[in-house]
């Protein structure tokens, strides 16, 4: 609840500095059986066919990725998959699922979000380092409340010396 409440209090603090994309991709080996119907089941919506995708990459993908609440950083998935755009904005504003070939590998792709550069990023991209933030205040008041606490004992037991 306070990792929420300092997100939702300081907004400012969360800008994007590069494209983030919430998205599922797999990528398969250009001999994998069946490219047909993961290239529909992987564009599709329905609930049926996201699990026929995953276990068909269980089995065959040389990597994917299927995390609901994971945001990726753009630059990263594009170093996974050959992409290549001059404008990433509008690439992201115009794509919901891409399929791309290289000589070895095909790649499925399907962009379900996207938060553009200057935007506030997504929370669960920031609640580890709001949580270090939060801890690193809780810390700086535990010794300040300790450092007083000795100040006060010593100077009521006359344990303090002044210098001029």
């Amino acid at each position: 609840a306070e990792i929420e409440a300092y997100y939702k209090n300081n907004p400012d603090n969360f800008q994007l500095r590069d494209f983030v994309v919430q998205a599922d991709y797999v990528i398969v080996d250009k001999n994998a059986p069946k490219l047909r119907r993961v290239e529909r089941w992987a564009a599709s919506s329905d609930n049926d066919d996201r699990e026929k995708l995953i276990e068909y990459a269980v089995q065959f993908a040389k990597e994917f990725h299927f995390d609901e609440e994971d945001w990726l950083y753009v630059d990263d998935l594009f170093k996974k998959i050959p992409i290549q755009t001059l404008n990433t904005e509008n690439f992201l504003k115009q794509n919901t699922f891409v399929t791309v070939e290289d000589s070895m590998s095909v790649y499925f792709l399907k962009l379900k979000a996207y938060k553009l550069k200057d935007d506030t990023a997504p929370l669960s991209l920031q609640r580890e380092f709001i949580r270090n933030i939060i801890l690193n205040k809780w810390k700086l008041n535990l010794i300040s409340t300790m450092k007083k606490g000795i100040l006060d004992e010593a100077k009521q037991n006359q344990r303090i010396e002044y210098y001029p």
